[in-house]
């Protein structure tokens, strides 16, 4: 269910409050308590006719740096938030610079009829302006079935989908979720994703990776931040070592790019565009030198800002700044995902509380102007690296990352880069259609690779007697494990059609091994591939899985790893 946008001049208004217009508003109007006097007030409200349910409520108003003002927001005359606006955001002006968007209450119950009104109070000289309120449903958490056969859907959150009883279908989202079968013959169904996916059986994980399973181009973007290299106490590399072990605990490989390089030996990709010093207009300047077409990131990490808090820049100039450097990206780049990311905190105590208040409120703008961006249809997304720092992970220069603190923005940028989910109780799983990664576990399942080109992955031969419903010897692929199926298996020594120490297939109407190593049979009218460890030695053969539709297999079809 999409989110519900209600425009505050399409409100019914009271009091002082009237319209106003701007191109940056959403609807181009917005209503304010302009009007002469600074003790005006007002009141907006409406009637919900949406699907009864849950629903976050978020609100976009302008917060100016003209007063105070006040706005309390009410469901049925209770009231559920009181907001003070008085950042003092540099711009007295209802602008971007002043708009600020916010979440004002979780998980409230709406159903058609109720009354939702917000009351506008200008306590000194703010003219309490408001854009409109956002409702978001909530999907319900966890969303249960019942004793029947379910299906169930996740959303753009992270769900908890349990299906109880009966053989259900649970359809995750693109948050991080959790799938839980319960009793039953339960499916995990993939195919609605946009992108491939990687399904480990035996961890019970699913990885969904923005860029899918090929191998992307990720550029760290950024200053002395995303290089590590400063003066005082610098980790070379960077939140570039953390989020880089991560990939490699996952089995995902990337390639970082950029002209720059460092970062210690456990960082096996040392590119990067991190330039310490540089300031937002400066790496505008660098993605004009055509970085962009040298490097052709896929992803782009971007974090920036800091270097400008620490001179005169005003915020209003910084938010234009950034809003350029996006646009300069996306308009080079439009494929490009773009990751842009809040700042790191900045020590009052070593740089004064001026700059560490334009940290905070430049981290408030980014969110709305990220959000601005997609709304337009560019490929961006919002990451809140920086807020995951406090001061005690900051070293003595007072606005630089210490080893923890990049450590934390690694580990944040990867879980924007890669979701995931966690199976329990699940016995089959059907993947996307595009290039998934299915690697097996030691129960019995059945999968449906989906379109695409897709590897059916197995670590021992004990991970068997499978049934794969859609097996594509044009496109897809079984991996095995040499070492974890033994038999004399060499990786990146494909198997032989006759006697071989590295490994023979067999595939006829009554298979039968040859020699005295590693044997794959394939019965032809059964669809039955199994695994021979020793040929015609004394061990019996194991029930690898069993492919609907009798596809024709070869030596091609198998990738020894």
């Amino acid at each position: 269910m999409p989110n519900i946008r209600i425009e505050a001049e399409d409100m019914n208004l009271s009091g002082a409050y009237h319209l106003e217009s701007g191109s940056f508003a959403s609807g181009g109007q917005f209503i304010s308590l302009v009007g002469g006097s600074i003790t005006e007030n007002g009141t907006a409200s409406t009637i919900f006719t949406g699907a009864t349910g849950l629903y976050n409520i978020a609100i976009s108003y302008f917060d100016e740096a003209d007063g105070k003002s006040q706005l309390k927001f009410y469901k049925q005359n209770v009231q559920i938030k009181s907001l003070l606006l008085d950042q003092l955001r540099e711009s007295t002006l209802a602008n971007q610079q002043s708009r600020t968007y916010e979440v004002i209450g979780n998980r409230i119950s709406l159903k058609a009829g109720d009354v939702l009104k917000i009351q506008g109070f200008e306590n000194q000289g703010e003219p309490a302006r408001i854009d409109y309120i956002e409702l978001i449903p909530v999907v319900p958490n966890p969303v249960v079935g019942t004793n029947a056969n379910d299906t169930l859907r996740g959303d753009f959150q992270n769900n908890t989908l349990s299906g109880r009883a009966g053989n259900d279908t649970l359809k995750a989202g693109k948050g991080n979720d959790i799938l839980n079968g319960e009793s039953g013959i339960d499916t995990a169904d993939y195919s609605e994703l946009s992108n491939g996916i990687i399904v480990n059986l035996s961890t019970r994980i699913v990885l969904k990776p923005l860029f899918g399973t090929n191998v992307p181009k990720i550029m760290p973007l950024g200053d002395s931040i995303t290089a590590g290299q400063h003066t005082v106490s610098p980790t070379p590399g960077g939140y570039r070592i953390q989020l880089w072990n991560n990939f490699v605990s996952n089995g995902i490989t990337v390639d970082f790019v950029g002209s720059q390089l460092n970062g210690p030996s456990q960082l096996g990709d040392k590119n990067h565009e991190g330039h310490p010093g540089y300031t937002i207009d400066q790496i505008n300047s660098l993605i004009n030198s055509g970085i962009l077409n040298t490097y052709r990131p896929s992803i782009v990490t971007l974090m920036i800002g800091t270097n400008d808090i620490l001179t005169s820049k005003s915020l209003t100039e910084m938010y234009g700044d950034l809003s350029n450097l996006i646009d300069r990206i996306t308009n080079l780049s439009p494929s490009t995902q773009v990751l842009i990311s809040s700042i790191s905190p900045i020590n009052p105590a070593t740089r004064g509380q001026i700059a560490a208040n334009k940290v905070r409120n430049f981290n408030l703008m980014i969110p709305d102007l990220v959000r601005d961006k997609a709304e337009v249809g560019k490929k961006v997304t919002f990451v809140n690296a920086g807020g995951s720092l406090s001061l005690s992970d900051m070293v003595s220069d007072g606005f630089h990352p210490s080893a923890t603190g990049y450590q934390k923005f690694g580990n944040e940028w990867y879980k924007a880069l890669v979701p995931k989910d966690t199976l329990i109780g699940i016995e089959n799983i059907v993947g996307t259609d595009y290039d998934d990664v299915l690697i097996n576990g030691n129960s019995i399942n059945r999968l449906t690779g989906g379109d695409g080109d897709d590897i059916f992955a197995y670590n021992r031969s004990s991970d068997g007697n499978d049934t794969i419903t859609d097996f594509n010897p044009t496109d897809d692929l079984f991996r095995i494990s040499a070492s974890g199926f033994g038999g004399g298996l060499q990786a990146g020594v494909a198997l032989k059609t006759t006697a071989s120490s590295t490994g023979t297939f067999v595939s006829s109407r009554t298979p039968i091994s040859i020699g005295n190593n590693a044997n794959f049979l394939y019965d032809t009218d059964q669809g039955l591939l199994s695994f021979d460890v020793d040929g015609l030695g004394s061990q019996v053969a194991r029930k690898i899985a069993t492919l609907t539709g009798l596809p024709s297999l070869s030596v091609n079809d198998f990738l020894i790893a």
